[in-house]
């Protein structure tokens, strides 16, 4: 194996990288088990905390793999593996993936037929105080038909009293007329 390793450690380090393929895999099903949860279920804080502590274990675990391959091309082999601490890692955020599913509350359709119920109550208040403002706005429409027939009333009762007041001032004018008239006979005229 040109590379100066045993196949020992070369066993580990495909090892290490089987691991960190696995954790590699692990990551986007972590996202893909949690779009699926928060879609159908209710979650709390719990959920937020494993999922968290699941990626951050998975990336510790590639992490701790190439610190592995690393550290096992630059010293002597021992009989401590590099690699132990990925093995536990990835399975630990494994589990802790899996542990999310029981984190989470109620199925979302439970809390959605709640949401329904309030909702159609929330109409139903609302039907209400609609027919309310019906009731209002046609009491001020009447009101403002019935104060526009007063003004047109109003209108035609002015105007009639305008031309009975002109007829009137067109007699007292004709009236002054002949009063003059009629003095200017009396008067003798001044020559």
């Amino acid at each position: 194996m040109g590379s100066g390793l045993t196949t020992e450690q070369e066993l580990k380090i495909e090892n290490s990288r089987q691991l960190t393929n696995v954790a590699l895999i692990l990551l986007p099903a972590i996202g893909v088990v949690a779009g699926l949860i928060l879609q159908f279920r209710n979650v709390g804080n719990v959920f937020w905390w494993l999922a968290g502590a699941s990626a951050i274990l998975c990336a510790i675990s590639i992490y701790l793999g190439g610190l592995g391959i690393s550290r096992l091309r630059r010293e002597k082999p021992s009989r401590i593996s590099p690699f132990n601490g990925q093995a536990v890692l990835v399975t630990i955020g494994f589990l802790l993936l899996l542990s999310t599913y029981f984190s989470t509350g109620d199925d979302k359709q439970n809390n959605i037929q709640e949401q329904l119920i309030v909702i159609s109550r929330d109409i139903g208040l609302l039907q209400g105080k609609l027919q309310t403002f019906e009731g209002e706005v046609s009491s001020i429409s009447s009101g403002l038909m019935q104060l526009d027939s007063k003004f047109a009333n109003s209108e035609f009762i002015v105007k009639a009293s305008l031309d009975d007041l002109g007829r009137g001032m067109c007699e007292i004018t004709e009236q002054v007329e002949e009063i003059q008239t009629a003095l200017d006979k009396l008067t003798p005229a001044e020559e």
